[in-house]
């Protein structure tokens, strides 16, 4: 303790010895004097221990002082993508005979899924296979020469989703419109109860939307590649992402990936179709930057039958539809202004 000959209110007795517990040591926290820069953010031992006595609740700081094993970890099983190794740090007295790992998948009760004799552990790690997908949490128990079993309080937690998605254009049609693949791989141990949502979004902004659905035709005893193609894509950009979801609503979703389908000059238009209309007219409006399209629709003797203004974003595919419903028979003209790039006319009949 700090005790000088003369006693400081507020020092003596409350505090460690400054010369016992110098600067930046274990258990310099709690001496009475700090220096220049110097950084401690742990009571240490000493005063860890103090408040055990007190009984005083401990955190995670103060704990690894007094447990057998602390500091769990978790992380990927050097790119085993179904694998996860879990690491730790223990007493360098510590009397272990057997490790104990147990698995909670998403919000279920924890399950042992791993057992090791002390003897065939070596460096403080355990890695266990083929989990497949799912939210995890693990835990860590061990049990002790005396046939002590402890439980860690430490839990970790982590995801496995599929693996990287892929996205490639393999064909363009007669209207430039591409063919995108998009490819991804199932790690090995995933239940046959997953089915596969792949969503897309268009441009850079918005929401992703579901494309289609792949199921899972088995369990996934090894590493298996899934693959789904998005026909007569629209030029533009677009964001590819996987959801897999077992038959109990757990879901887990992969990153996105980007593809960008090009296109010459300024702006692509597609459309309108049906063409012959009876009742909505559609067409696919692509620009190269940013802008306020203006839509106009004229008939025969110049009359103006429909005005719209849309803000279209650069390299968003964008989907535009008129009723045309109440319109009389015969032959129209669409036009496209932009304050920018666009300007297209297009030639539409209408049959009623």
């Amino acid at each position: 303790m700090y005790a000088p000959d003369g006693y400081e209110q507020g020092s003596s007795i409350a505090h460690l010895d400054e010369d016992t517990y110098p600067f930046e040591s274990a258990n310099a926290l709690m001496t009475p004097f700090a220096e220049q820069a110097e950084t401690n953010r742990l009571p240490g031992p000493i005063v860890c221990g103090q408040l055990l006595d007190m009984g005083w609740p401990l955190g995670t700081g103060c704990e690894k002082y007094f447990q057998t094993l602390f500091a769990v970890s978790v992380q990927d099983a050097n790119g085993q993508g179904g694998s996860r190794t879990l690491s730790w740090s223990e007493r360098s007295n510590a009397d272990i005979q057997e490790y104990i790992v147990d698995r909670r998948y998403f919000d279920g009760g924890f399950e042992e899924v791993k057992r090791v004799d002390a003897s065939e552990v070596t460096g403080s790690t355990l890695t266990v296979e083929d989990l497949g997908l799912g939210a995890f949490t693990f835990r860590l128990r061990w049990v002790e020469g005396d046939g002590t079993e402890e439980t860690s309080p430490e839990r970790v937690r982590d995801t496995i989703t599929v693996g990287e998605v892929g996205t490639t254009i393999t064909d363009r049609d007669e209207q430039e419109r591409g063919t995108v693949d998009v490819s991804w791989t199932v790690p090995p141990g995933t239940s046959s109860d997953f089915v596969y949502r792949v969503e897309r979004r268009e441009g850079e902004e918005g929401a992703f939307r579901p494309v289609g659905t792949v199921p899972q035709e088995s369990d996934a005893g090894d590493e298996q590649t899934k693959q789904y193609t998005a026909e007569r894509q629209t030029p533009g950009r677009y964001e590819y992402r996987v959801r897999a979801q077992d038959e109990s609503g757990n879901a887990v979703t992969s990153t996105s990936r980007a593809v960008e389908i090009g296109f010459e000059g300024d702006v692509y238009a597609l459309g309108p179709y049906p063409n012959p209309v009876r009742e909505t007219a559609s067409f696919d409006l692509t620009a190269r930057e940013s802008q306020s399209v203006t839509v106009e629709v004229y008939n025969t003797i110049g009359e103006r039958v429909y005005r719209d203004q849309r803000e279209v974003r650069a390299q968003d595919p964008s989907f535009l539809s008129i009723d045309a419903s109440q319109w009389a028979s015969g032959v129209y003209f669409l036009r496209l202004r932009g304050d920018g790039s666009v300007r297209q006319t297009k030639k539409m009949i209408v049959v009623q």
